[in-house]
Parts: C-alpha cells; sequence; structure tokens
C-alpha cells in the first residue's frame, strides 16, 4: 500500500487535497490519512467527497498529525475516541458499521530513532485500543497508519530491525487483536516509501 504526503496545512484546497478526492469514491468507507503535517482546524470543515472527518489529533511540530475520515453513514459511537497521550501519534474510535461495531485507529509512529519512545506510544495504543474493545464489545480491528519502524528484516534495504523493543509491542498487538499484516497477506511486501528526487 503506497501513499502520499498530505501536507494539508499548506495546501488543503490545493493540488494534493484534490488528490484525495480523486482517490475516494463512493464506496470508500473510511479514508485515513497520517503525517497529515495540519493542524486540527486545517482539516476540520474538510470534506473528501463523501467522507467527512471525524477524528483527528495534531502537533505543532513539522511532522506527526493523523485524521480519519469516515462515510457520513458510519456513526462515530459516544466516548470512543482515544488519543495519543503525545499529539499527533494516534486516533482511534469506534463506528457502527451496517450495525457491525469497528474499532478504526490511525497511527503515526514516532519518527526517529528512540525506541523506548516508539514503544511507550505502542503500549499506549494497545492499553486504548483494549479499552475500546471491551467497552464496546466488538472484535473487529482496523489499524492503519505509519509506524515509523521495519516489522520485519526484508523491511529494510538494510536487512535490520531499528526498533526491536517497538517491533515485540506490535506482535503482541497482532497476536492479541487477533490481527494480520495485509501486506504479508497478500504477498505485496515490497516498500512503501521511497525518496523521491
Amino acid at each position: 500500500m503506497g501513499g502520499i504526503r498530505t501536507e494539508a496545512s499548506k495546501k488543503t484546497r490545493g493540488t494534493k487535497f484534490s488528490i484525495l478526492k480523486k482517490l475516494a469514491n463512493s464506496k470508500t468507507d473510511f479514508f485515513i490519512l497520517s503525517e497529515t503535517k495540519a493542524q486540527d482546524y486545517n482539516l476540520q470543515t474538510r470534506k473528501i467527497n463523501k467522507l467527512l472527518p471525524t477524528l483527528l489529533t495534531s502537533q505543532n511540530t513539522a511532522s506527526g498529525g493523523v485524521a480519519i475520515f469516515s462515510h457520513a453513514q458510519h456513526k462515530l459511537l459516544p466516548n470512543s475516541k482515544r488519543e495519543s497521550q503525545t499529539k499527533g501519534h494516534y486516533v482511534m474510535g469506534v463506528y457502527e458499521v451496517q450495525k457491525t461495531k469497528v474499532l478504526v485507529v490511525c497511527v503515526y509512529g514516532n519518527p526517529d530513532s528512540n525506541d523506548n519512545r516508539s514503544k511507550e506510544i505502542f503500549e499506549q495504543m494497545k492499553d486504548d485500543m483494549a479499552e475500546l474493545q471491551y467497552l464496546h464489545s466488538t472484535n473487529i480491528c482496523i489499524v492503519v497508519g505509519d509506524v515509523s519502524f521495519h516489522l520485519h528484516k526484508n523491511d529494510s534495504s538494510k536487512r535490520l530491525i531499528n526498533k526491536q523493543r517497538t517491533v515485540d509491542i506490535i506482535q503482541n498487538i497482532i497476536d492479541t487483536f487477533n490481527m494480520y499484516d495485509i501486506a504479508e497477506k497478500t504477498n505485496n511486501t515490497q516498500h512503501t516509501y521511497f525518496r523521491h528526487k
């Protein structure tokens, strides 16, 4: 799954935002943005076709920020919003999708090499996911975003795991919530980020 950097704070009405509108069609349930580089107010009134911004969190830095846009027919359940203690790293909520409760999580991992800080973010995320799963009696979890580390050695051109403690907690999340890595499941494990010149 590839991605584009939205940089919504610079051009919420510009070229990059219009690309998002082309990507979302009438059958899109959720549109997830990570590393928005935008303040919440830049996205609060924006629509992507029939998708509304239902969950947002950002920080006052050049990176970070996550947003979940959802189809108007999917109701965000009351008191189900959770976000990272350090704004801009994750946001989640439970939506009712055709009478089924679905926990949707958007994440942007700690981009620097600090394994301990990265691990803390994902431990908190796991706790929030467990709480919402329990409170809303749902087993359906979708986690999307940019985790900012290599889960497997073949994810890296150097064949190295750069944040082992973080990898351990993510593997624990995958096991605990009975999830799977869609890249592995579809046998599409190529790199998702390429530096363009």
